[in-house]
């Protein structure tokens, strides 16, 4: 899971470029695609953490407020992704600073924490097909849990 949410904040970084590009050429039609773009990246991997690692993480009262601020973070992207739709332009150089902060918090904070901290019953939540995606569990072969093992490292 973690090398997967890893995977998604690449294509996400790399989707938000276009926004760095319409907001240079104040392009509001170019905006508006690369928000539905990025909009479409970014909601089935805010499910996935929120409903998976995220919910097994606050679990521990550790862990409770840093997920709580994160989940904040994802609401107040969406914000931003909505007002940059509706013609906000001004409003993309701040979207794109909390998203790259926010990707640093989860990658450098969170994960890290997830691997030391999740028990392995709690890794088997977290992996449950419907969080996978359909691609990853359409793949997911037999000995697949070995390999997960392997992903989020020594327990």
């Amino acid at each position: 899971m973690i090398a997967q949410l890893n995977a998604e904040h690449d294509a996400i970084v790399n989707s938000s470029y276009a926004l760095e590009i319409a907001f240079r050429d104040q392009d509001v039609e170019a905006a508006r695609t690369a928000c539905k773009e990025l909009g479409e990246l970014m909601h089935p991997h805010t499910r996935r953490e929120e409903n998976g690692l995220f919910a097994e993480m606050k679990k521990d009262e550790l862990f409770t407020e840093h997920v709580a601020s994160l989940c904040a973070e994802h609401a107040k992207l969406d914000s931003e992704l909505e007002a940059i739709e509706a013609g906000d332009l001004a409003s993309i150089p701040k979207m794109l600073t909390l998203l790259n902060n926010h990707i640093d918090r989860e990658e450098n904070g969170l994960f890290p924490a997830a691997l030391a901290y999740l028990d392995d019953t709690q890794w088997d939540i977290v992996h449950r097909p419907e969080l996978m995606g359909e691609s990853a569990a359409a793949h997911e072969q037999p000995g697949e849990r070995k390999r997960r093992a392997v992903d989020r490292g020594p327990v």
